[in-house]
């Protein structure tokens, strides 16, 4: 490029530059966009994820306690036993897992309409 002018030519300098910077600054931008869309989505599937396994985990558990339901009402068990002495907290304890049925059916009901309830 030959060019008499100096000051066209530092013209022509300037505005081209200020493309390369302007063509640069969208090209950084878009990279950008796309790298925060890639994370929104990633954050999205995460919680989408997260939600079905808590509903899940809210689902298997109503299934356990409606199966406590059925035997604390094969054997009448309305209420919790009471129980004496030292080991009442540990028998408490346990009523949690596989003897969860020692709760009773009022309190086992109670729990399953609790948690039924977030589902609605």
């Amino acid at each position: 490029m030959s060019q008499e002018d100096p000051r066209q030519a530092a013209i022509w300098v300037a505005r081209y530059t200020g493309m390369a910077a302007d063509i640069a600054k969208q090209e950084v931008l878009k990279s950008n966009q796309s790298e925060m869309q890639i994370n929104a989505d990633n954050l999205e599937q995460r919680i989408s994820v997260s939600r079905a396994s808590a509903r899940k985990e809210r689902e298997d558990e109503i299934t356990r306690l409606k199966e406590a339901v059925v035997v604390a009402d094969a054997i009448g068990l309305k209420r919790p036993p009471l129980v004496s002495g030292r080991r009442s907290s540990e028998l408490y304890a346990v009523m949690e897992g596989c003897l969860s049925y020692m709760r009773g059916t009022d309190a086992l009901e109670q729990e399953i309409a609790n948690r039924i309830s977030p589902l609605r």
